[in-house]
């Protein structure tokens, strides 16, 4: 997967073992020559986009928790792939705001937009996804796989991605159906294009649109 640096007492090792997610890793290994663009929504330490970056992919990473991204900054620097990837330190959704997140310190992937903490946590800067990716992405021309683990907020990053979706003819989005139901995420797709429904593991579903 690369070089990380892990943070003490915490599930960064994880991530960065190649048989967490194995058989999503396994999938975009055996279709490396099918896609040039990977988008990371809920990038957490970088761990995909810095494999792919080695793998000559043009990645972009999103992750609204300040502390990961500052992790994921490191990491990319430790690696030397800074001209493949570009980050930002923000959530995607579907409007320009500030969530609350509560921020996990130890299960460092499972941090999530919690308006309704009583204490602590972060605020974080949402965006839509139409307005922080670059055109040259936009244009359509682009073979495109999508990674999103927002922990229930995968509809909110679809609706603020309603150019993306329609433009990228070529497109994969792999997404965690844990909190926002399986059926709402494929009701969503469907509504606008057509797609196509993979069950990677237990967890996730690859949605390829037709």
């Amino acid at each position: 997967m690369g070089q990380f640096i892990i943070r003490k007492g915490s599930t960064d090792f994880q991530f960065v073992n190649y048989a967490y997610e194995k058989l999503i890793r396994e999938y975009l290994r055996k279709n490396l020559n099918s896609f040039d663009v990977f988008i990371d929504v809920g990038a957490c330490i970088g761990e995909y986009c810095i494999w792919l970056a080695n793998k000559g992919k043009t990645c972009y990473a999103f992750e609204p928790v300040p502390k990961n991204y500052d992790a994921l900054k490191r990491n990319v620097e430790l690696n030397n792939v800074q001209s493949s990837i570009h980050d930002f330190n923000l959530g995607l959704g579907s409007s320009d705001e500030k969530l609350l997140f509560e921020v996990m310190d130890t299960v460092t992937g499972s941090s999530r937009a919690n308006p309704n903490l009583k204490s602590g946590g972060v605020y974080v800067p949402i965006k839509r996804m139409d307005d922080v990716l670059p055109v040259d992405v936009l244009d359509g021309k682009s073979r495109v796989v999508m990674k999103m683990d927002v922990e229930g907020m995968e509809i909110e990053v679809l609706k603020g991605a309603s150019d993306f979706l329609s433009r990228i003819d070529d497109l994969r989005i792999i997404y965690e159906h844990t909190f926002a139901g399986d059926n709402s995420i494929k009701s969503y797709l469907l509504d606008i294009s057509e797609f196509s429904f993979t069950q990677l593991d237990e967890y996730n579903i690859m949605a390829k649109k037709l």
